[in-house]
């Protein structure tokens, strides 16, 4: 009798959530890790402060500060319009950690202007020098978190909308895995 197929599939913070999944879980045979930061959501923010910061660092140094209030009490639930303590520190625990513990096939994919991008090209990295083959990189060229392309004026084109070529490539991946119309994806 031939094992069922469990493809897990994340994108974004959902991808922090797949990559857990798979790695705590014997049942995942398959991870698509879409768009996640494998530093983690407080190195996404830091890069994102970074790229947008005056000469004097101050958003950077917000960010590091806020993270240190963060660190102070990682399991304070309440919210004061943002996400939590507990949801910006539990979604800030690098993947990484256990995304190169992985055997199963990963697919990862990312846009080149995502603020994340720095990251997930390290990923790709450790994943050579480890020779870690299980692990398949598909870059978007020009595109953002979201898949979507950038105007003239370097503004987000929302008519530039690149998840119809992410579905495809994630099902030609898939294909190439053998994995059977049967299975049953699930999708964070």
């Amino acid at each position: 009798m031939k094992k069922d197929k469990l493809i897990v599939a994340g994108h974004s913070a959902g991808s922090t959530v797949a990559a857990k999944l798979a790695f705590e879980s014997k049942d995942v045979t398959h991870l698509i890790y879409s768009g996640g930061n494998p530093f983690g959501r407080m190195a996404s923010i830091v890069s994102q402060a970074r790229a947008y910061d005056d000469s004097t660092g101050t958003r950077a140094e917000r960010s590091f500060k806020y993270w240190e209030e963060v660190v102070k009490d990682p399991a304070d639930v309440a919210s004061q319009g943002g996400d939590s303590n507990k949801t910006t520190y539990d979604f800030s625990l690098p993947p990484i950690d256990y995304l190169l513990k992985l055997q199963i096939p990963v697919l990862v994919t990312y846009g080149t202007k995502d603020h994340g991008v720095a990251f997930n090209d390290y990923l790709r990295l450790e994943t050579i020098r480890k020779g870690k083959s299980n692990f398949t990189f598909k870059p978007y060229i020009g595109v953002e978190h979201n898949y979507f392309g950038f105007d003239k004026a370097g503004k987000i084109d929302y008519d530039k909308f690149g998840w119809d070529q992410v579905a495809l490539d994630w099902q030609a991946w898939l294909k190439k895995k053998e994995i059977h119309r049967s299975t049953k994806p699930i999708v964070h």
